[in-house]
């Protein structure tokens, strides 16, 4: 999902506002982001990126409940 320049290791997360709608997961290896819909619904996906505990990039996506999916943010 994202990568530093530098080559420096980076931690990447990711949560949800509202878990009954959408929950959303990193994969160990932090290659993979997997969003999965619970129910109709809004929640904001953020998914948070640091290297040496600074930010290095945060986005949110919004769902509505049809299926699609909305980028806001710095990804």
């Amino acid at each position: 999902m994202f990568s530093d320049a530098d080559g420096d290791s980076l931690t990447t997360t990711a949560a949800s506002s509202n878990e009954t709608v959408a929950t959303v997961s990193v994969s160990s290896d932090y290659s993979t982001l997997t969003v999965t819909a619970e129910a109709r619904g809004t929640a904001t996906l953020t998914v948070t990126c640091q290297r040496r505990q600074r930010r290095h990039g945060v986005g949110r996506v919004r769902g509505d409940g049809e299926g699609s999916v909305h980028r806001r943010g710095g990804l």
